[in-house]
C-alpha cells in the first residue's frame, strides 16, 4: 500500500514540476512578447537610415584599346591596374623573322589587360545615349588579353586615360525620384565599405519605361577596370534622428504634424515634429528642436521630441492639450 502511495506521489510531483516549467517558460518568453505588442506607448530611440535605390549599373571609362599591328610572340612589361607614365613600354611583339615592335603609352594612364569589346561604345561622350532597354539585357564578360602570341588586329592591352570614372544607372520611376542633378551619391558595389564609391550626378533623363542617371566619380576603384555591367545599390542620403511609429503621428488644428508625449501625471501633450524621411512603418524625425519661418517671415525655433520621450502609439482618436 505504501509503495503505491509513493508512486502516486511521485507521479503528482513530476506533473506539478512539468506544469511549473511550462508556466515559467510562458512567463519568461511569451508574456513579454504579448505585453510588448499591446503596449500603448513607444519610447523614442536614435537611429540612422539610408535612402537607397537598386539600379543596373553600366561602368563607363575613357579608354583606348591597343591592337597588334602584326602577328608574333608577345612580351609584357607594364604592371596592370597601376598608373603608368607616358612613354613607358607596355608590350613587345616579335614577328617571325622580323624586328620587334614595341608598344608604349602615348599618354599617362592605367594599363589593363582585360577588354570586353564595348570600349568604343561606352564612352563619356556617348554615356547619355545609352538605351536602358538594351543595356538592361547586356551581359559583358571581360577577356584576358595576356597570351604568348598574337595575331594581327588582336587586342594587346587597354589604357584608361582619365582620372574621372563614370556610371550609367538604370532604375524605375519611383527610385529615380529620390535623386537630383548635382547631388552627391554613393554607389555600393557590395556591402563592404571598400566597394562603395562616391559620385556626383551629371544628368537624369527618362527613357522609355526606365530612367537613365549618369554620374562621375574621382576615386580610383580597381574593379572598375573589369566591370562593365552589374547590379548596385545607390545611396541617396543618410538620415539620423529619432524613430517614431507612423501610427503615433497626428496633426493639430492647424495641420502641424506631431506626436502625443506622455507626461509625469500620465497625461499626454501634443509636441510638434519635423520628418526627415519615412520608411516602412516608421518616420525619422528631428531631435529636440527645429527651425521654421512663421507667418511674419521670421525664423523661429520649435521645440520638438527628445530622446527617450514616451509617445502614444495610436494617436488617431486621442484628445489632448497642446504643449
Amino acid at each position: 500500500m505504501k509503495s503505491k502511495l509513493e508512486k502516486s506521489l511521485k507521479v503528482v510531483f513530476w506533473i506539478l514540476f512539468a506544469a511549473a516549467c511550462v508556466a515559467l517558460y510562458i512567463y519568461i518568453y511569451v508574456v513579454p512578447d504579448i505585453s510588448g505588442a499591446l503596449t500603448q506607448t513607444a519610447v523614442l530611440s536614435y537611429e540612422s537610415r539610408q535612402l537607397t535605390a537598386d539600379a543596373r549599373c553600366i561602368v563607363v571609362r575613357s579608354e583606348e584599346v591597343v591592337r597588334a599591328e602584326q602577328a608574333g610572340s608577345v612580351s609584357y612589361y607594364a604592371e596592370e591596374n597601376v598608373k603608368t607614365r607616358k612613354g613607358a613600354k607596355v608590350v613587345d611583339v616579335y614577328p617571325a623573322g622580323g624586328t620587334a615592335a614595341g608598344y608604349v603609352l602615348e599618354n599617362t594612364g592605367i594599363v589593363s589587360y582585360y577588354v570586353d569589346g564595348y570600349e568604343s561604345y561606352f564612352t563619356p561622350e556617348k554615356i547619355k545615349e545609352i538605351d536602358p532597354a538594351w543595356a538592361l539585357e547586356l551581359e559583358a564578360e571581360p577577356t584576358n588579353t595576356v597570351r604568348t602570341s598574337t595575331d594581327a588586329g588582336q587586342a594587346l592591352f587597354k589604357v584608361v586615360n582619365s582620372d574621372s570614372w563614370y556610371v550609367a544607372l538604370i532604375m524605375d520611376t519611383e527610385d529615380a525620384a529620390k535623386f537630383a542633378e548635382g547631388q552627391s551619391i554613393t554607389v555600393a558595389f557590395s556591402d563592404s565599405s571598400e566597394d562603395q564609391v562616391k559620385a556626383v550626378i551629371n544628368s537624369i533623363e527618362e527613357k522609355g519605361n526606365s530612367w537613365l542617371i549618369t554620374a562621375e566619380a574621382k576615386r580610383f576603384y580597381e574593379p572598375y577596370l573589369r566591370i562593365r555591367t552589374c547590379d548596385v545599390q545607390v545611396i541617396s542620403k543618410t538620415y539620423s534622428g529619432l524613430v517614431v511609429p507612423l501610427s503615433a503621428i497626428c496633426c493639430d488644428e492647424d495641420g502641424n504634424e506631431g506626436v502625443l508625449v506622455k507626461q509625469i501625471d500620465n497625461s499626454y501633450n501634443f509636441v510638434r515634429i519635423k520628418r526627415l524621411t519615412t520608411s516602412d512603418d516608421i518616420a525619422i524625425v528631428v531631435q529636440t528642436s527645429f527651425t521654421e519661418t512663421n507667418g511674419a517671415g521670421e525664423t523661429v525655433t520649435v521645440n520638438s521630441v527628445k530622446l527617450y520621450d514616451e509617445v502614444l502609439r495610436d494617436a488617431e482618436d486621442a484628445q489632448v492639450d497642446e504643449e
